[in-house]
């Protein structure tokens, strides 16, 4: 895995997070997340924005899908700061 860190991924005050591993989905490094926010459990995948510059909304949908089973309809992409939050797995609880 190369030299990421992803210490400073930003968490909104009122989000629980459960758990941070890091992992790689095809040689890019990623941070997996589990979280709840407001009654609502979900799962991220965080890449640093650089990796993944010369892909479009729906080429990294398309890249993550072929690694998780993740449904593009339940899913949301979201880009802040220097990353790049792919966001699944919304469960009610």
């Amino acid at each position: 895995m190369n030299n990421r860190d992803f210490s400073d991924i930003p968490i909104e005050n009122d989000t629980k997070l459960f758990s941070r591993n890091l992992i790689e989905l095809n040689g890019i490094p990623c941070a997996h997340e589990n979280w709840e926010w407001d009654g609502v459990w979900a799962e991220s995948l965080i890449f640093y924005k650089e990796d993944l510059r010369d892909l479009n909304e729906d080429e990294i949908f398309d890249f993550v899908s072929t690694h998780k089973k993740i449904k593009r309809s339940d899913s949301t992409i979201m880009i802040k700061d220097k990353y790049i939050f792919v966001n699944y797995n919304f469960e009610l609880k």
